[in-house]
């Protein structure tokens, strides 16, 4: 079982990239060089008796040279809107990496035998797949990327993903301010049936996920999907995160949050 870190992390910077998204990059010792992509961390908030619980948030990137993770949030509570007064400097407390990460459900070699993929975000569920998708570009693999968001202004995961020698990189808004009009899954799907992919990741809403698992059923030989559950703990002891799956109820934060999309009873 890979190590797991309780640390201090200390506020780089807190940017603010649409109405209600942000970006925040922390400094820490020891979780930068353990992470995989499609890990999580878990952070503390300190807004006493409104944020006691610690929050889950998927980790954008890690660089291990400058000792940093890269957490792009969503504000929707009162934990989130505490993290947007967060200035450089602050310091709070993580746990991570934790979870399993992206490929790691593959059977044991079959990730090399992946030449071509296709991942799908929506929304915010865009960047824990930023990390899967340079470190296939980085192999040589090819691949083509489809980036939904509900309008230009919330579109924020392009720019990171433009510094990627992609194959196809597809934006999509539901309201058809930018790119393409309508649900990123119209094409996702459009790509599957197109092309021969052995891989799809993806992550988002629930019925995204489930129509791009759905169209890749017979087509990919491997897809996965990231689960975005509530969390208490974060570690396996609550049994708050549970996910149905065909074996029963499993916890997303140690059995996933990365399922093979055949496992999942949607």
């Amino acid at each position: 079982m890979a190590p797991k870190f309780v640390e201090n992390a200390q506020v780089v910077s807190n940017e603010q990239l649409a109405s209600n998204i942000w970006k925040v990059v922390l400094s820490c010792n020891q979780t930068p060089d353990a992470i995989l992509p499609g890990q999580f961390v878990h952070l503390q908030v300190d807004g006493g008796c409104k944020a006691m619980l610690r929050r889950p948030f998927s980790i954008m990137n890690a660089d291990a040279e400058n000792k940093t993770i890269d957490i792009v949030y969503e504000v929707k509570g009162a934990g989130t809107t505490m993290m947007t007064k967060w200035q450089k400097g602050y310091t709070t407390s993580i746990i991570a990496p934790l979870g399993n990460s992206w490929l790691a459900t593959l059977p044991e070699g079959e990730d090399s035998k992946i030449s071509r993929a296709l991942i799908v975000g929506g929304g915010v569920g865009a960047a824990p797949l930023f990390m899967l998708a340079r470190n296939f570009v980085k192999k040589g693999i090819s691949v083509d990327v489809v980036l939904g968001a509900r309008t230009k202004e919330v579109h924020v995961m392009e720019a990171p993903y433009r510094t990627l020698d992609l194959n196809t990189l597809v934006c999509v808004t539901d309201d058809g301010s930018y790119g393409e009009a309508g649900f990123c899954t119209i094409p996702a799907v459009r790509l599957i049936n197109e092309n021969s992919y052995d891989y799809v990741g993806t992550c988002g809403p629930a019925p995204v996920m489930k129509a791009v698992a759905d169209a890749a059923k017979e087509k990919a030989k491997f897809v996965e999907v990231s689960t975005e559950e509530r969390m208490a703990c974060g570690v396996g002891a609550c049994k708050t995160c549970v996910v149905d799956t065909v074996n029963g109820k499993v916890k997303s934060c140690d059995c996933g949050p990365v399922f093979p999309a055949e496992v999942i009873s949607w």
